[in-house]
């Protein structure tokens, strides 16, 4: 029945739910920490304003809420998906535990990690460089030498995450009636959703600390940025129709048709 389902509240009130979401954000920061460390300093400006100067509000304080921003995230739509009244199914086949919370976690931890990670690497502070004279070879060389190996990786781990996504949708959505009585199916479902919103996120924070470098770059510099957002966003909306049309309209978050 259904009253006999745990809401939420109810697990606020046990102890294990509390440690188990306590660690979690707990690792986020270590993580934010880490990160910090590794890649250094961000560029001090978030939608061209200049943080240079500001103590309160600074590159490492905006992170650590994308940081808080992303847990909030992860926490709300483990909650949603389990506090799911989900008809049709067995109490053990509804019933959520630590062990298919694992997969979810490892998930979007990862998922968080990566974006992170992203925002850093692509607003680290970096020494300008220049490509040296002395003929086509030598130039030739030098603009080899010049590209950024590390956020080209960066770059490709967006395009593989986007694939990832959307082909385990399409194929949770595709046989949904199926998939949903099983919980780790479910929990790797939502985590991808999660993710989701996660990219989402971090879209708006690349948005923010990109903004003076828009705003101050040469033209070539701002087509080359507004091509990459409309490659990712019309990639995006094309994957959802696709995922929409090959499984005939079904609700991502509703019953199965």
């Amino acid at each position: 029945m259904a009253s006999e389902e745990k809401s939420t509240l109810t697990k606020i009130q046990e102890s294990s739910f509390f440690v188990q979401w306590l660690v979690v954000i707990v690792v986020m920061i270590c993580i934010n920490l880490i990160l910090t460390l590794t890649f250094g300093k961000v560029i001090p400006s978030f939608f061209c304003a200049d943080l240079s100067n500001n103590n309160w509000i600074t590159p490492n304080t905006i992170l650590m809420i994308f940081t808080l921003l992303s847990f909030i995230i992860i926490f709300a739509t483990r909650q949603i998906s389990s506090d799911k009244d989900l008809t049709g199914l067995s109490k053990e086949e509804k019933e959520e535990s630590y062990k298919d919370a694992i997969p979810y976690l490892i998930i979007t931890l990862s998922a968080y990690t990566y974006a992170s990670s992203f925002i850093r690497r692509k607003f680290q502070g970096q020494n300008p460089g220049g490509i040296s004279g002395g003929g086509i070879i030598s130039r030739a060389v030098d603009s080899v030498e010049s590209i950024n190996y590390g956020t080209l990786t960066l770059y490709i781990g967006i395009l593989v995450f986007i694939v990832n996504i959307m082909s385990y949708i399409f194929l949770y959505l595709r046989n949904k009636s199926v998939n949903r009585k099983n919980k780790y199916a479910r929990s790797i479902y939502y985590s991808q959703i999660a993710t989701l919103f996660i990219g989402i996120l971090t879209s708006f924070f690349v948005a923010g600390f990109g903004c003076s470098t828009l705003k101050n770059g040469r033209f070539k510099e701002i087509i080359i940025a507004i091509l990459k957002w409309a490659i990712l966003i019309g990639g995006s909306i094309f994957g959802v129709h696709l995922i929409n049309k090959g499984t005939e309209d079904e609700d991502w978050f509703e019953e199965s048709k």
